[in-house]
């Protein structure tokens, strides 16, 4: 459970709007 919480965190902004 590593890339999940990498994603989660740079496509919950970038990729949001």
């Amino acid at each position: 459970a590593n890339r999940e919480d990498f994603f989660s965190k740079i496509l919950t902004r970038p990729y949001l709007g």
